[in-house]
């Protein structure tokens, strides 16, 4: 808030505390709710979609994200946005920590085979994805993050700021 004096921070607050606080929070929770959507939707068209480090290929993260439920806690009102599909958060921050480190099953179900190492092919490569990588087999795999919803937060702090400013300046002003 650049260019904001203390006259106007004072009669700000004095304008919020005159309201009554179902109204306050009324209005809290409309800004608060426009925000989240805004955070979702920018993580699902700028950060979801094909051509980003995801390379989305189902659309399935993209689609569950969602907005959770927004309450009042003493003193602030709190509300999500996020997804229940498990492998979010893996790509979101990462899998070196040991609950998320991927290993082999350790024993074969079916013929009862110890498994200690992973075996894949590495994906396509060349300019057009032309060809097989090689076999390799590892212990376990570790995944660098590759953010969707952080970058999502700060592209729309700009949008938030104002939302949170016109709030403001309406409940100065009694609400008009």
């Amino acid at each position: 808030m650049s260019g904001v004096d203390h006259k106007d921070l004072t009669s700000f607050a004095k304008g919020l505390l005159s309201q009554k606080l179902e109204t306050r929070t009324h209005r809290g929770y409309a800004v608060l709710k426009r925000v989240l959507w805004a955070i979702a939707r920018r993580s699902q068209t700028r950060y979801l979609t094909g051509g980003t480090p995801l390379n989305v290929q189902t659309g399935r993260l993209r689609s569950s994200v969602r907005v959770g439920r927004i309450r009042r806690e003493p003193g602030k009102i709190v509300g999500t946005v996020g997804t229940n599909v498990f492998y979010g958060r893996v790509w979101e921050f990462g899998a070196s920590t040991p609950g998320h480190i991927v290993r082999p099953v350790n024993i074969d179900p079916r013929t009862g085979k110890v498994f200690t190492h992973l075996r894949f092919r590495l994906g396509p490569y060349g300019s057009h994805g032309e060809g097989m990588g090689p076999w390799v087999s590892v212990k376990e795999v570790k995944l660098a993050p590759k953010p969707w919803l952080a970058p999502a937060v700060e592209d729309t702090r700009p949008f938030m700021m104002r939302e949170i400013g016109k709030l403001g300046m309406k409940m100065a002003s009694g609400g008009k």
